[in-house]
């Protein structure tokens, strides 16, 4: 990973007693230079503009991933201001538009029929998915910056200080919280929990994989997905950032500083890992599984073995969102709002579109036969192919 960018990235949750100074840390820092645009080999996987908005405020000063959400034929996005907009998924006309009056940070969640989202004051807030008017609110333990989920009459949201709460989504009353300590040094982000079906599947910032009950909160079994290595703090993080994917019976994690996994989801036995290191995300079709590493490196895994198939460097270092699996290409977004569609048969670059000249931080979202795409200044674009 870029080294400024990382700096930027991490929190401390407690003062290191008797180490040197922070400053040593980082004494060998060398900036990565990112690589210049390479060029388009074929024009297979271009993409076209079915409608393209702008937001309003960005997010790019406070790094802050925000994605959208699809749900009921809308596309709701987030500002750093407090405001949550309903699109139309076809059209992009403005359906509603609410002013929550707390800094959202978490990104756009949901399920059960509402719009959730989650403060840097650590309130959640519930919005109805038709008409974004508030259902309730209420005030966790600390900051939120992954999307809240809900299903099945449950919300569950992770902070950044270790916890998973769950919460009723009829009211917002809590129902249990799962809590673990936090390595003194973290990447500045948490991964979204995943719920399926009567469980919870959580990625820790100690490297761990947690599944719990979705009713009560129990756990159900952990799995190691990295184990802390080296001397200092630094290289002893092992934060999985990167939400869990699940995909053909089959649950993908992947860890900063660790590796990708494939595992068993009802046992947490691992059926394969490969020594990746990642914080953005996984995408995952029928036969592979996508990975943008640490240095902006995208790696085609077969699904089934993890036995690496190609990877692209030609985007080294530009600072690439997780992969995201549309039409004939895999979609990464960069540090200077160009989307880039590589062919999934060998990687090489099919296709580009300029989305605007801001940093693209949050990955791409699939609904049918369209991709929407949010960037850091505020443009909100539904593509197709």
């Amino acid at each position: 990973m870029n080294r400024s960018r990382l700096t930027s990235l991490l929190v401390f949750t407690t003062w290191l007693a008797g180490c040197s100074t922070i400053g040593d840390w980082f004494a060998a820092d060398t900036t990565a230079i990112p690589s210049p645009l390479p060029e388009v080999a074929s024009a297979k996987g271009a993409l076209q503009t079915a409608w393209s908005v702008s937001g309003g405020v960005g997010t790019d000063k406070q790094f802050l991933r925000l994605r959208p959400l699809i749900q009921g034929g809308q596309v709701m996005v987030a500002n750093a201001d407090g405001e949550v907009v309903a699109y139309d998924a076809t059209s992009g006309g403005q359906l509603w538009r609410t002013a929550t009056g707390t800094p959202i940070s978490g990104g756009v969640g949901g399920g059960d029929g509402l719009v959730i989202v989650g403060s840097s004051k650590g309130e959640v807030v519930a919005l109805d998915l038709k008409d974004g008017k508030e259902h309730w609110r209420t005030t966790l333990s600390g900051e939120i910056l992954a999307p809240p989920r809900a299903s099945g009459g449950v919300v569950v949201v992770r902070t950044l200080d270790g916890n998973v709460t769950a919460l009723s989504a009829t009211n917002g009353n809590r129902q249990w919280v799962f809590s673990r300590t936090v390595p003194v040094l973290t990447l500045r982000g948490v991964s979204a929990p995943l719920i399926v079906r009567d469980r919870v599947y959580v990625g820790l910032d100690s490297g761990q994989l947690v599944t719990l009950g979705l009713h009560d909160g129990h756990e159900i079994w952990e799995a190691a997905v990295a184990v802390p290595k080296g001397r200092s703090e630094l290289e002893r993080m092992v934060d999985i950032d990167a939400d869990p994917v699940m995909f053909g019976g089959l649950l993908y994690v992947a860890a900063f500083q660790g590796r990708v996994v494939a595992v068993d989801p009802d046992s947490g036995q691992l059926s394969w890992s490969r020594a990746i290191s990642t914080a953005t995300g996984i995408g995952v079709d029928h036969d592979h599984v996508y990975i943008s590493d640490d240095e902006s490196v995208v790696w085609c895994l077969d699904r089934t073995s993890g036995s690496a198939l190609w990877r692209q460097e030609a985007l080294r270092n530009r600072d690439l969102t997780s992969p995201t699996p549309f039409g004939d290409g895999v979609v990464v977004g960069d540090l200077e709002g160009y989307l880039h569609s590589l062919s999934r048969e060998d990687g090489h670059i099919i296709g580009r579109f300029s989305l605007e000249g801001k940093p693209i931080l949050t990955a791409p979202v699939v609904q049918g036969a369209t991709l929407y795409a949010v960037g850091s200044g505020g443009t909100i674009a539904a593509l197709k192919q």
